[in-house]
This record gives C-alpha cells, sequence and structure tokens, in this order.
C-alpha cells in the first residue's frame, strides 16, 4: 500500500467533496438560497443488501460502509451535512446520486470514452480486462434533466429528498459497450479483455440495477437515453461534430 496515495485521497476527499459541499452550504444559508441540488455518488453504497436498489437502501451497515473507500466517506458525510442544514437553517436540499455518467465532454472513462473517442477518430482501444464489468450507464443529458427537475419542483410537492440519476434498466457491461460501438462505427477496432481488476472487484459489490421510481414519480424524470445505444449514438455525433468544427 502507498502510504502517500492514500493520504492524497484522503486530503481531496476532505477537502473537495467534504469541505467543497460545507462552503457551499454556508454560502446558501448566508444568501438565503432556497434549496441545494447536491451531486453526491452511487459510491455511498456499501456491498448491496437488495436489488432494485432504491433510495432506502442503507449506506452504512454493521459489517461494512461505503464501498468506495474515502471517495464514497466523503459523499456519505456531505449528504449528512446537507441534513443538518436543513434540520438546523431550514435549507432545502436534493441530493442526486449519479451511475456511470457518460457522454461528451466526460473526465473518467469508464470504457465507453476510449471506446467512442478512438473509434471516431480511427484509432485502437485496447483493455487488457473489463469485458464483464457491468454499469447503469446513464447519459449526461438524462443527469441534467433530473438536476433541473430538482431544483425547480416545489418543495411542497416533493418529500423525498434522494433520488438516483441513472436509467434503471438491466446493467451493461463493458463488453455489450464495445459491441455497441462496433456497430454504430464499422470498422471500429475494439478489444477488451475478459476478466476484472482488483479495483472492478471492489466496485462491483456495489453495481446493481437502481430504481429511479421515486423520480419517475415525484420529479416527473424520463431518461431520454434509457437505451444505452441511444445515448452512445448521441455521443458519436457530437464528438463528430466537435471535431469537424474544431479542424475547421
Amino acid at each position: 500500500v502507498d502510504l502517500a496515495v492514500l493520504s492524497q485521497r484522503h486530503s481531496l476527499a476532505m477537502q473537495v467533496n467534504l469541505g467543497g459541499t460545507l462552503n457551499i452550504l454556508e454560502a446558501a444559508r448566508l444568501f438565503g438560497l432556497k434549496r441545494v441540488v447536491y451531486f453526491s455518488s452511487i459510491a455511498v453504497l456499501p456491498g448491496l443488501v437488495y436489488e432494485p436498489v432504491d433510495v432506502n437502501h442503507p449506506v452504512l451497515l454493521a459489517t461494512e460502509g461505503p464501498g468506495e473507500s474515502f471517495y464514497g466517506a466523503g459523499k456519505v458525510a456531505s449528504e449528512a451535512f446537507c441534513w443538518a442544514y436543513r434540520e438546523e437553517f431550514g435549507l432545502d436540499f436534493i441530493a442526486l446520486r449519479p451511475s456511470a455518467v457518460y457522454g461528451f465532454g466526460q473526465g473518467f472513462p469508464i470504457f465507453i470514452k476510449p471506446m467512442v473517442e478512438n473509434s471516431v477518430r480511427g484509432l485502437p482501444t485496447r483493455f487488457e480486462t473489463g469485458r464483464e464489468f457491468p454499469r447503469d450507464y446513464t447519459h449526461v443529458d438524462d443527469v441534467a434533466q433530473l438536476a433541473v427537475r430538482a431544483a425547480d419542483v416545489p418543495v411542497e410537492e416533493v418529500e423525498d429528498r434522494v433520488f438516483y440519476a441513472a436509467t434503471g434498466q438491466p446493467l451493461v457491461t463493458a463488453g455489450q459497450v464495445a459491441e455497441i460501438v462496433k456497430e454504430l462505427i464499422p470498422g471500429a477496432d475494439i478489444k477488451i479483455g475478459s476478466g476484472l481488476s482488483e479495483q472492478d472487484l471492489i466496485e462491483i459489490r456495489y453495481r446493481g440495477v437502481l430504481s429511479i421510481k421515486n423520480a419517475q414519480e415525484k420529479l416527473g424524470f424520463e431518461p431520454r437515453f434509457a437505451n444505452v445505444r441511444d445515448g452512445i449514438a448521441d455521443y458519436i455525433k457530437t464528438y463528430r461534430r466537435y471535431l469537424a468544427e474544431s479542424n475547421g
């Protein structure tokens, strides 16, 4: 174990996730804002107790905590402070827990970014492992839609304060993503090996089908890209347009 790396991750979790959230909550209190929409994560979850995973699924068990170590812990603590500000100061909040956000401009690759962008540019993509790794891939436009709905809903119309920003569909593996990209971009050169990395084995424990029922019923949320193939097609189209305009 690299203690320096662990220390850095601990520091980032505290400064960015928890410290940043506290700064936003305090600023919202001082300026009299009515609501904060907080972006949490499915990484708050421990190993799953049941599926589909609804918003009442525990995040702290007697036997384990958040599956994503410092990052997950920072998100759990931030959600807790959102509740504290609501109780103490009346500052309303809604916490969204996104899952595997993808689309043009994404940072974390989660397999899909290099598959799409390399293939559009005619470059090969190689992964040693990960073919079987499953995710609820959620298009960035759908996350944005839910965020707007969370910001705008009148307080008297919704009691829940936590929602999953996800499709609610069966999970899609990285191997399935590769096949979709190859179908949409004939000639795409993608190879992905079987097996899971050490990090995958940790993360897969909290990956499951997510319930978006309360977001549908209380916020009117309906994912435009519930079918990941449609979302990947949109990503490809947007990235091609970006390349054409930037080269022009």
